[in-house]
C-alpha cells in the first residue's frame, strides 16, 4: 500500500529530520536571517504561492582563511566530539516557488488528512497565507544564536599551521562586506590630533631649535669652503716653487755651457800670439 511503501517511509523520516534539525548562527546573523526570510515569505504570499522550501548549503572548514571570504554568513563553532574550532559558511536559497493553491493541492491535502502515515505533521499543503507565516516563524526558530564571529585572533592562532595572519587594523565580521578596516578611524584620529594648536611656548622653542640648526648648517658650509680654498692655495704655492726650481736648473745649465766654450776661445787666442 501507499502508506507502507519503504520509499514513502524514507521520505517521511527525511522530512521529520529536516523539520527537527537545528543549525547555528551568531546572534546578529540570526536577526538578519529572520528579517530576510520574513520579507521573502511576505512577497511569496502576495504572489499566492505555497509549498516552497529553504535549501541550505553548509561548508565546514578547519581554517578561517578558507571561510572568511566564502559568503556573508560565516561563523565559528566548536566540534562537540573533538572540541576543535570549525568555521562554517552558509548558503541559502528558497526553491519550488511556483506552486499555486489549486484543486490538485486541495485534493492532496484531503488525502494527507485521511492517511496520517502518508505525510508527516504539520502538513505543508495549506493555503499561501498561513503557509508563509508558518514558514517564516519556523525558520527563525531553527537557527540558534550560539555560534561566534570569526575574529583576528583566529588567524594569529593558526599562524603555525601556515595560515596567513590578518593585520591588527582589520576586523573580520559576518555582515556583508566581511572585512572591515579600522584604518579610516586611525587616520581620522591622527588628523584630529594634528589639527590641535601647538602651545605658544612650545612653538617658540621649536622655531629656536630650527634657527640653531640652520646656523649650524651655514657654519659647516663656510668651514668646508674655507678648507677647500686653503687646499687650493697650498697647491698653488707648491706649483710656483716647482716652477722657480725648474727655472733655476735651466739657468745653471746655461752657465755650464758658457764655461765649456770659454777655454776653447782662450786657446785659439794663445796660438795666434
Amino acid at each position: 500500500s501507499a502508506c507502507g511503501c519503504s520509499e514513502r517511509r524514507k521520505y517521511k523520516l527525511g522530512k521529520l529530520e529536516a523539520y527537527l534539525g537545528k543549525l547555528q548562527l551568531t546572534q546578529e546573523q540570526k536577526k538578519k536571517f529572520a528579517r530576510t526570510i520574513k520579507a521573502d515569505a511576505e512577497f511569496l504570499k502576495n504572489c499566492a504561492t505555497m509549498d516552497y522550501s529553504l535549501l541550505v548549503g553548509v561548508e565546514a572548514h578547519s581554517s578561517p582563511e578558507e571561510a572568511k571570504d566564502a559568503g556573508d554568513y560565516t561563523c565559528r563553532i566548536r566540534d562537540e566530539t573533538t572540541g576543535d574550532k570549525v568555521y562554517l559558511v552558509y548558503h541559502f536559497s528558497i526553491v519550488d516557488i511556483f506552486q499555486k493553491w489549486t484543486c490538485a493541492k486541495i485534493i492532496a491535502r484531503t488525502v494527507k488528512l485521511c492517511c496520517p502515515c502518508f505525510a508527516p505533521r504539520p502538513l505543508s499543503t495549506i493555503q499561501p497565507g498561513p503557509y508563509a507565516d508558518r514558514f517564516a516563524q519556523h525558520l527563525a526558530a531553527k537557527f540558534l544564536p550560539t555560534a561566534e564571529e570569526i575574529v583576528p585572533s583566529d588567524f594569529s592562532s593558526d599562524t603555525k599551521q601556515g595560515a596567513t595572519v590578518v593585520p591588527d587594523d582589520v576586523v573580520i565580521t559576518t555582515e556583508p562586506g566581511a572585512v572591515t578596516a579600522q584604518a579610516d578611524a586611525k587616520e581620522k584620529a591622527k588628523e584630529d590630533h594634528d589639527s590641535v594648536g601647538v602651545p605658544a611656548g612650545q612653538e617658540q622653542d621649536q622655531e629656536t631649535g630650527e634657527r640653531k640648526d640652520e646656523e649650524k648648517k651655514v657654519a659647516k658650509q663656510d668651514g668646508e669652503k674655507a678648507e677647500e680654498d686653503g687646499m687650493k692655495g697650498e697647491n698653488g704655492n707648491k706649483e710656483e716653487d716647482k716652477e722657480a726650481e725648474d727655472e733655476k736648473k735651466e739657468g745653471g745649465k746655461g752657465d755650464e755651457e758658457e764655461k765649456e766654450q770659454q777655454p776653447a776661445h782662450d786657446s785659439a787666442d794663445t796660438q795666434e800670439v
